[in-house]
C-alpha cells in the first residue's frame, strides 16, 4: 500500500478544478486556483493536527469530506497521532467507501496496536482491495493477538502475491507462530520472488530466535524445537535461490550452524558473489566455539570492506587460539581506521592479556571515534590502569569521548560530586546527560556513607539549571529519568513540575510519563500541543510537496574523487520530513558534516553536526510513520523515541521490514545505491545535499 504519489495528487486538483459548474468563467485561473487552494487548506489543516499531536473537531470534520483523497489522509493522520481514542473514528473510516482510506484506516489501526481494533482487522483483512488486505493483515501483525492468527493463516495463500508477502511478514510477530509454519515454508518456495523474500525473513526470524541477538521491533514468537529444525531445513534448501535478498535471509536464519549441513550452506554463502549475502554469512558464523577455518579467516580479507568489518567482528566473538593468530596478523596490515577499530577490539575480546596495550593505543589516536573506543574495553573494571584510562577519557578534548568517560568514572568508589567535580555544568548537554544518567544509578544503589540524597538532588538541580539554554532536550531528560528513581520524593515533584512547563514537547511529554509512573498521575492534558505553527505554514509545506523533489547528495572520502547519488524526496509520504530535510539543505546544514554510523548492510547514518549520533538541528520533528516500506535505498529520520527526531537521516542497504511504521520513511535512492551509498564509510564527509524540483530519474548534475 502507498499513499498517492504528488503525481496522482495533482490530477486529483485538476479534477476538483474541472468539476466546477460551468460558466463564462469556468476553467479560469482564478477558478482552477480557487479549487486547488481548498484542497491545500484541507490538506494543510491535517497536517497541522497531526503536527500538533492532537485530534480536533477540525481534523474530525474531514474524516467526512466528500474528497476520498482528504478522507485518506485525515485517517492516516489519527494512527499518526496514535491515540487509542481514535479508534471509534477508525472503525468508520473503515467502512469508507474509497479503497484507500479504509487501507489507511487498517495502517492507523496498526499504528496505534490496540487490541480493541482485532475484529475490525480481521474485517478488513477479507476487503475485496488487494491493497486493504495487506494493510490488514500488517496491522494484525502490529497488534499480534492471538486471534488473529487465524486469519494471517489464511492470507499466506490469498491469490494476490502483495497480500502473501505481507502476511508472510507479520507471521513472525505472533507468540505462537506454529500454525503458520508450514504456509511459510511453502511460500519460500513461491515462483514470485517478493513472496520467496517476505518467507525467508519470517523464517529467519523464527529459525535464529535462540541464537541471534534480538533486533528491534516486535517481539519474536517461539516455534517448538521441531518448528526451528523445520525452518533451518527451508532455509537450508534455498541457498542456491536466484534472489540475493532470498539469500541474506537465508544466511541470517542459519546463524550459528548446527549440523554439517547448515555449516556448508553459510560457507557456500561467504562466496556469494553479492556482498550483502556474504556478510550476514560472516555474522551467522560469529558465535563461540565457531571455527573460523576456512570461511572467517578468508573473509576477514574480503574485497568488499563491508565484509572485512563484520568479518573481524565474528572473529572476535568466534574466539579460540586461532582467531587471537589471525587478529594478531592481521591488525599489523589494516590501514583503515574503520576496520582496523574492529580488529582492535576483537582482539581485546578474544585475548584479554591485550586490553591494557589495545586500550593504551586507542587513547593516543587522533581520530576521537578510536579514543572513545577504549570506553567498551574498560567497563566494569576497577584495576588502577582501567581507572586512569577512564580518567583519560573523561579530561578528553572531545565532548564525545568525555561523554562515555563519565559513567566509567562514576563506577568508582567515592562521592559523585567529587568523581565528577566540573561536569555538572560542562558546556556540552550530552556530558551533563551522562552524568545525570550516573546520579540515576545512584539512586538506584546508594552510596549513604559518602553522599545522602540531598547531594545527588542537588547536583541534578546543577544539571536543571545548566540545561536552561540547550537545543538538545537530552540533559532535561536525563535529570527527569534520574529523578524518577528516587521515587516519589518531594524533590522528584518538584522537578516534574518545572518540567511540564518547559517550552520543549519532548521535555513536558517525559515529565507527564513519570507523574503517571511514579505518583499515578495523569497530567497528559499538561503536555498541550506538540507545536503551535500558524496555518500558513502548512499551507506553504503543502504547496511545496505537491511538486516531485530530488536531493543530489556528495560525499568525499580523503584521497579520492567525489561520489554524488540522487534521492527522490516522497513528499506526499511524509510532507513535514522531506520539507525540513530540504529547508536544512538549503541552509548549508548538512555541509561537511562526516558520516558518523555504517553498518554494513543495514544503514549509512549521517545528519548529525556533532558527529556522535546525539546532535540535531536545535529542534525535533513530528514522526510521519507512512506505509513506505524501507526497502534497499529508503530514506528515512533517526530518531531517539518518539518525535524526536530531527537532523539525522539514513539510508536501508538493504530491506528491513522490522523498522517499517517505527521511523519516518521519506524517500529513496533512485541512483547511485551500489556504486556510492554501499560504499561511504565512517569519516566520510558529506560536501553538499541539494535540493532541487524534479522526479530524480535523471543523472545527478556534477555540481
Amino acid at each position: 500500500m502507498r499513499l498517492p504519489s504528488s503525481a496522482r495528487l495533482s490530477v486529483a486538483l485538476l479534477v476538483i478544478a474541472a468539476g466546477c459548474p460551468k460558466s463564462p468563467t469556468a476553467g479560469s485561473p482564478a477558478t482552477v486556483k480557487s479549487g486547488e487552494e481548498l484542497v491545500i487548506g484541507k490538506l494543510a489543516r491535517i497536517l497541522r493536527a497531526a503536527d500538533r499531536r492532537i485530534v480536533d473537531d477540525d481534523l474530525k470534520s474531514l474524516l467526512a469530506d466528500p474528497d476520498a483523497a482528504i478522507r485518506a489522509k485525515a485517517t492516516l493522520a489519527l494512527g499518526q497521532i496514535g491515540l487509542p481514542a481514535s479508534l471509534p473514528e477508525l472503525g468508520t473510516a473503515a467502512s469508507d467507501a474509497a479503497g484507500e482510506t479504509r487501507a489507511n484506516a487498517a495502517f492507523a489501526m496498526g499504528l496505534i496496536a490496540d487490541p480493541s481494533s482485532e475484529a475490525t482487522l480481521e474485517h478488513l483483512a477479507a476487503d475485496s482491495s488487494v491493497a486493504v488486505r495487506a494493510a490488514a493483515v500488517e496491522a494484525l501483525g502490529r497488534v499480534h493477538e492471538p486471534a488473529g492468527a487465524a486469519t494471517v493463516r489464511n492470507l499466506l495463500d490469498d491469490p494476490d502475491m502483495t497480500v502473501r508477502a505481507a502476511a508472510c511478514l507479520a507471521a513472525w510477530k505472533f507468540a505462537e507462530p506454529e500454525a503458520l509454519l508450514d504456509a511459510l515454508i511453502a511460500n519460500a518456495a513461491s515462483t514470485e520472488s517478493r513472496v520467496r523474500i517476505a518467507s525467508c525473513y519470517a523464517l529467519a526470524r523464527l529459525a535464529s530466535i535462540g541464537v541471534a541477538p534480538a533486533s528491534s521491533g516486535a517481539p519474536v514468537g517461539h516455534l517448538s524445537p521441531a518448528g526451528v529444525a523445520r525452518a533451518r531445513e527451508a532455509l537450508s534448501g534455498r541457498v542456491t535461490d536466484p534472489e540475493p535478498a532470498v539469500r541474506m535471509q537465508v544466511a541470517r536464519g542459519l546463524a550459528s550452524p548446527q549440523t554439517g549441513g547448515e555449516r556448508a550452506a553459510v560457507g557456500a554463502l561467504t562466496k556469494d558473489p553479492e556482498p550483502g549475502v556474504r556478510i550476514n554469512a560472516v555474522r551467522a558464523l560469529g558465535y563461540p566455539g565457531m571455527s573460523i577455518k576456512p570461511y572467517l579467516e578468508r573473509a576477514i580479507t574480503d574485497k568488499d570492506q563491508g565484509v572485512s568489518r563484520a568479518a573481524l567482528e565474528a572473529v572476535g566473538l568466534a574466539g579460540g587460539s586461532e582467531a587471537v593468530a589471525q587478529l594478531n596478523e592481521i591488525v599489523k596490515k589494516l590501514d583503515s581506521g574503520w576496520l582496523r577499530e574492529a580488529a582492535l577490539l576483537s582482539l581485546a575480546h578474544v585475548d584479554p592479556s591485550r586490553v591494557g596495550d589495545i586500550v593504551s593505543g586507542l587513547l593516543i589516536n587522533p581520530d576521537p571515534a578510536m579514543r572513545g573506543a577504549a570506553a567498551a574495553l574498560i567497563t566494569g573494571r576497577k584495576e588502577a590502569g582501567a581507572i586512569r584510562a577512564a580518567l583519560a577519557l573523561l579530561g578528553d578534548p572531545e565532548p564525545r569521548v568525555q561523554a562515555l568517560g563519565v559513567p566509567l568514572v562514576a563506577e568508582q568508589d567515592g562521592p559523585i560530586g567529587k568523581l565528577l567535580a566540573g561536569f555538572f555544568k560542562a558546556n556540552d548537554p550530552i556530558v551533563r546527560a551522562a552524568v545525570a544518567e550516573a546520579i540515576g544509578g545512584r539512586f538506584v544503589t546508594p552510596h549513604p556513607a559518602v553522599e545522602s540524597k540531598d547531594d545527588l538532588f542537588a547536583r541534578l538541580d546543577e544539571i536543571w539549571a545548566a540545561a536552561a539554554t540547550d537545543t538538545l532536550p537530552d540533559a532535561k531528560l536525563a535529570v527527569l529519568d534520574a529523578a524518577a528513581k528516587a521515587g516519589g520524593d518531594d524533590r522528584t515533584k518538584a522537578l516534574l513540575n518545572r518540567a511540564i512547563v518547559d517550552p520543549d514537547v519532548i521535555v513536558r511529554r517525559r515529565a507527564a510519563t513519570h507523574f503517571r509512573a511514579v505518583y499515578a498521575e495523569d497530567r497528559s492534558r499538561d503536555v498541550g500541543p506538540a507545536n503551535d505553527r500558524p496555518l500558513a505554514d502548512y499551507e506553504r509545506i503543502v504547496r511545496w510537496s505537491l511538486a516531485a523533489h530530488t536531493a543530489v547528495v556528495s560525499a568525499q572520502r580523503p584521497g579520492t574523487a567525489t561520489g554524488r547519488f540522487t534521492v527522490a524526496l516522497d513528499a506526499q509520504a511524509a510532507p513535514m520530513a522531506a520539507w525540513n530535510f530540504a529547508e536544512l539543505a538549503g541552509k548549508g546544514f548538512f555541509d561537511g558534516a562526516t558520516v558518523h554510523r555504517v553498518v554494513p548492510n543495514f544503514v549509512v547514518q549521517d545528519g548529525d553536526p556533532r558527529g556522535d549520533g546525539y546532535g540535531g538541528p536545535g529542534y525535533s520533528i513530528r514522526d510521519e510513520f507512512n506505509p513506505l516500506a524501507f526497502d534497499p535505498g529508503v530514506l528515512g529520520m533517526a530518531s531517539d523515541g518518539k518525535d524526536t527526531a530531527g537532523s539525522q537521516w539514513f539510508v536501508v542497504l538493504s530491506a528491513q521490514p522490522h523498522l517499517d511504521g517505527r521511523y519516518t520513511s521519506f524517500g529513496r535512492v533512485t541512483r547511485g545505491l551500489r556504486e556510492v551509498v554501499v560504499q561511504m564509510r565512517p569519516g566520510d564527509t558529506i560536501v553538499s545535499i541539494r535540493v532541487d524540483e524534479g522526479s530524480g530519474a535523471a543523472p545527478a548534475p556534477a555540481r
